[in-house]
């Protein structure tokens, strides 16, 4: 029996096309790992999986192996080397890089619901440049799942399926459910 090591982070890497990893993503990954910034890790690569069916067996490896954190990265993203340490480091039950989109145009991926409108409806609204741009840590409601850290004691008391398809994509609605359902910090 082996035995987990303390502090474990189930790095996923979710992809879906045939193109696999860009070469920022990889040099990022590499860079990581040389610095020592993915300590104590175990690497999983999700393939052949649509982006929701990849998430979840993530989450459901995460929670197998007994990792203390899941950390999302996806097959296009790059980052500084102290990014795991850093998300860590926020205390958060889910924890994310600011991001942009994909989209043209492209947005920031940490949001806050806006105020009620006259349907009481709420929408999700980026976080303002002048806010985001500040180094603190910022209490957002909604993130991309792009390059995110979620603890999994927080995935424990959630339902399986965590990801599903909805109206507002996978990420934003399992940041729905986990801060309204389980109180969860982001």
């Amino acid at each position: 029996v082996l035995k987990v090591p303390e502090g474990l982070t189930a790095v996923a890497f979710p992809y879906v096309s045939k193109q696999g990893f860009t070469g920022a993503t990889v040099s990022s990954i590499v860079y990581s790992i040389i610095a020592g910034s993915f300590r104590p890790c175990r690497f999983s690569f999700f393939g052949d999986f649509t982006q929701i069916g990849a998430r979840n067996a993530a989450c459901r490896d995460a929670i197998q192996v007994g990792a203390e954190w899941l950390f999302f990265v996806d097959s296009d993203m790059d980052f500084p080397t102290d990014t795991l340490p850093r998300l860590k480091a926020c205390n958060a039950d889910i924890a994310c890089a600011d991001m942009w989109s994909r989209n043209v145009p492209s947005f920031r991926t940490v949001m806050r619901l806006d105020e009620p409108d006259e349907h009481d409806m709420r929408r999700s609204v980026p976080v303002p440049s002048e806010i985001a741009d500040l180094k603190n840590v910022q209490d957002v409601d909604v993130c991309g799942m792009a390059c995110t850290l979620i603890r999994t004691s927080l995935l424990k008391k959630m339902e399986d399926p965590w990801f599903v398809s909805a109206q507002h994509g996978e990420d934003a609605s399992f940041c729905f459910v986990a801060k309204q359902k389980y109180g969860a910090t982001i």
